[in-house]
């Protein structure tokens, strides 16, 4: 088993979170929402540097990843992923504990509709594009893994 492998993909894992974190200090600058902007360059820089690491890792190792290390590539995206989610409703101005802000991210990533928040409309706007991002995100990535694990010549 090779981790140099896991590493190396899952850094790609970790640039969506940048760009959408980027698209939601754009939309908070734009629209004046200014009060939760610093959650949001912090996840970007947090997640962008640990995306060029892990890709730093591993670019030299073998681009062909066997079905142990694609299972470890699974459940490193889930955590890691749902900690950089997990870090704008930490660093939010509603006092959300990490232990609820991860469940929050997991709820998001898999796509389970459970909160942690009484009544999402009084949330800040951009809190509320970060949840509905990761939802968003949570399919693409579950689609992602339907097509790493069904066909296993996806990295030749």
């Amino acid at each position: 088993m090779n981790l140099k492998r896991v590493s190396y993909y899952l850094s790609f894992f970790c640039f969506p979170i940048s760009i959408l974190a980027f698209i939601n200090i754009l939309y908070s600058s734009y629209f004046d929402y200014f009060l939760s902007i610093h959650s949001y360059i912090t996840t970007l820089l947090i997640s962008f540097l640990v995306g060029l690491g892990l890709f730093f890792i591993g670019k030299k190792s073998e681009k062909k990843i066997h079905f142990i290390e694609q299972l470890i590539l699974i459940i490193s995206v889930y955590l890691l992923i749902s900690f950089f989610i997990a870090l704008p409703f930490y660093l939010s101005n509603y006092q959300v504990t990490l232990l609820n802000s991860f469940f929050e991210a997991i709820s998001g990533i898999t796509g389970t509709g459970f909160s942690i928040f009484k009544d999402i409309k009084y949330l800040d706007p951009t809190l509320i594009l970060w949840r509905s991002s990761s939802q968003w995100l949570g399919g693409l990535y579950f689609l992602y893994f339907l097509i790493l694990i069904f066909s296993n010549k996806i990295f030749n």
